[in-house]
């Protein structure tokens, strides 16, 4: 009897074993947010569970019985299983997403690996089907890979790079939306019934099967390596629209791919999309679709392809548009991969005019333009450093109250804040910048023959506002020379600084997605050197007691090293830029003056001014302001940036005068109009008599 009994017990438990699809005990779901790991028996998930990261093995029959509607994200990662008898993976209410990166199958040969089936008066919905994996069904007839049974039911949107297999891979009663294939769907699709519906089909398997309605709209998927063929079947008097799908790699030239779609005329395809282009940004394809010579029944696609000279409306954009092409044309153009691992010649092509006019929005201009910016900051320094040793006007300096009394060594600090802009030109862009200086000296060497003496300060610079790219050069200069002066003949001056400075910058620049080209924010940061160097010829002149004027001439050298830069974050928009210098040269000629605010008394208050004109003869020569940007993804390219331009009228206005017996100060303001910009600023002056 004992035996007997251990005999019922055993046979008990296998009942149960098998009842639950294996050994594996019932999984176990406890909170809306649910990861399995280990292996387990069959999964019923409610209204409770909204995310399922399965990493294990499930069996029974069926796997999954319902799911929520439109609350679930289901997850199947690689090396888990959802391993059914008849079906695999059935959804009843809802699943808006469903990520396949392992299996699920159904092992009956009448099985189906995913049901999509909602009870009397519910539509069954699965948003998104991602597949990477293996999604199968059986072998045998009622064996597929997805099923959506009934008209209602929905599914929107099928993105295959896997395998899908079954005696049908995809069998559609209901309604799908759209269905990309990459990879691999064995046993084909079928789409029947009388509310049944397939939006778009993009197809890049050679061998594709098709029976029933022509979907709406199918597009072909051409890569380098082959490209995409469907045969159709019982499509009755359907009829479709044809198109290339986007990111397609033509070869260039003429082409011919033959029996993109078989089994159907050409009348089974909409008379307006028989011929089409694709891209016209930087490539353009003209494409046929007509019925092959020997049979009416096969539909072959020709096609030609031509690289564009680029239009972006600017010319770094049209630099970067260069680039591009060549890049794209080249033999690594459908290896080199982009962020969203489409090849670099995919994108190209793929560029519509609208969009190649985007790639002025994420070239690498403002690196030059940010070195425009470095030369301008030197020229300020220079201008406010150059004549700080003054020479009364002949011997009447005890006496005059027109001229800048002398007082022998100097110790001063000067602080100036400059607003400019840079005008759009030629297709360059304009951008706005901000200058900022504080700038300590004195004088360690004064004789009745002129005199010597020591600077240094710091300086801030911004750009702003810029026209084409949304970006942020941010820079903090130090900088440090000699300034002096030569007492000459018949009161003439000779004047003239010297300087270094060095600059720490930081970049951003906010790329947006281009096509199919990726952005994002490229961040560098990088170190530039500069040398700056002026002298003036000046004589001043007494017009009147109350009036002293001082024409010169003068010259100015200034030259900028940046560093090179190493941009991350841009994604396929980051630049490796390369070692680069800008220079300038400026002759220039002027006059300013001096006049008393009060009457005769030995210190009044004067009122001070200026005006010059000067030229640089380096402003129209791209090579004096250019860098060479480097991509990793399609080669070197110039960008030339804009500056102020050549001619250059600059003048300044201010007060000035003792505040006590030893300490003067100055105040005023400064404007210049350019040949391609303006600034504006103010700035001020104390003066320490030694």
């Amino acid at each position: 009897m004992k035996n007997i009994y251990l005999i019922k017990t055993l046979i008990s438990f296998l009942a149960l074993a098998n009842f639950s699809g294996g050994v594996y005990a019932a999984c176990t779901l406890s909170t809306p947010s649910t990861t399995i790991n280990a292996d387990c028996g069959p999964l019923v998930v409610n209204s409770s569970q909204t995310i399922l990261d399965i990493n294990a093995r499930i069996s029974g029959n069926p796997a999954v019985d319902q799911l929520a509607f439109d609350v679930t994200n289901f997850n199947v990662n690689t090396g888990g299983a959802i391993i059914g008898t008849s079906i695999g993976l059935r959804n009843e209410y809802g699943i808006t997403t469903l990520n396949n990166s392992g299996t699920i199958q159904a092992t009956n040969a009448t099985g189906r690996a995913i049901l999509n089936q909602g009870p009397v008066g519910v539509v069954g919905y699965i948003g998104t089907i991602n597949n990477t994996g293996t999604i199968q069904g059986g072998t045998s007839a009622g064996g597929v890979g997805i099923s959506s049974s009934n008209n209602s039911d929905i599914i929107g949107t099928i993105n295959n790079s896997g395998v899908i297999s079954g005696r049908v891979g995809i069998d559609n009663s209901g309604t799908i939306s759209t269905i990309t294939n990459t990879g691999t769907i064995t046993g084909g699709i079928q789409n029947f019934g009388s509310s049944a519906s397939i939006g778009t089909i993009n197809n890049g398997q050679d061998g594709l099967a098709y029976n029933g309605k022509l979907p709406t709209n199918y597009n072909v998927i051409i890569t380098p390596s082959g490209y995409g063929k469907m045969t159709v079947s019982g499509s009755g008097s359907s009829s479709t629209n044809f198109g290339v799908y986007q990111g397609a790699t033509f070869d260039m030239g003429s082409k011919t791919y033959t029996s993109v779609l078989s089994g159907v005329g050409i009348s089974s395809v909409n008379a307006s999309t028989q011929t089409g282009t694709y891209g016209g940004g930087l490539f353009r394809t003209n494409w046929t679709l007509s019925a092959n010579a020997n049979n009416a029944n096969q539909l072959d696609l020709t096609s030609n392809t031509q690289a564009l000279t680029p239009n972006t409306n600017t010319a770094s954009g049209n630099n970067l548009g260069s680039a591009v092409i060549a890049g794209a044309s080249g033999s690594s153009g459908t290896t080199t991969t982009l962020a969203n691992g489409t090849t670099l010649a995919a994108a190209a092509q793929a560029l519509t005019a609208s969009q190649a006019d985007q790639l002025s929005s994420v070239h690498a201009e403002g690196y030059s333009s940010n070195m425009t910016i470095g030369l301008e900051q030197m020229a300020h320094i220079t201008n406010t450093v150059m004549d700080r040793i003054h020479n009364p006007l002949s011997n009447r300096a005890g006496t005059s109250t027109a001229y800048e009394m002398d007082q022998g060594k100097y110790l001063w600090v000067d602080a100036a804040a400059v607003k400019g802009t840079v005008n759009s030109y030629d297709g360059l862009g304009g951008f706005g910048y901000n200058l900022y200086d504080a700038v300590i000296g004195g004088d360690i060497m004064r004789d009745s023959s002129g005199g010597l003496g020591l600077y240094a300060g710091a300086g801030y610079t911004t750009m702003t506002e810029p026209a084409q790219v949304s970006q942020n050069f941010n820079t903090t200069n130090y900088y440090a020379g000699l300034y002096g002066g030569k007492y000459l003949p018949y009161n003439f001056k000779l004047s003239g600084a010297l300087g270094y400075m060095y600059g720490e910058t930081n970049a951003s620049r906010n790329n947006p997605n281009v096509g199919l080209f990726t952005g994002g924010t490229a961040n560098s940061n990088y170190g530039t050197n500069g040398v700056y160097g002026a002298f003036k010829f000046s004589r001043p002149f007494q017009a009147s007691e109350s009036l002293t004027l001082t024409p010169y001439i003068g010259a100015s050298y200034s030259q900028l090293w940046m560093g090179q830069a190493n941009e991350s974050g841009g994604n396929d928009f980051s630049y490796n830029i390369s070692n680069a210098t800008a220079y300038t040269t400026v002759t220039f000629v002027g006059g300013e003056f001096i006049m008393p605010l009060t009457g005769a008394v030995k210190n009044p208050m004067s009122l001070v001014g200026f005006y010059r004109f000067g030229y640089d003869w380096f402003a129209n020569s791209a090579y004096a302001h250019s860098i060479t940007a480097n991509s990793n993804k399609f080669g070197s390219f110039t960008q030339v940036g804009a500056d102020m331009g050549p001619a250059l009228n600059l003048a300044g206005l201010g007060v000035q005068g003792n505040i006590t017996n030893r300490l003067s100060g100055r105040i005023g303001v400064v404007g210049s109009a350019n040949t391609n910009g303006w600034q504006i600023g103010g700035g001020g002056e104390l003066k320490w008599a030694l």
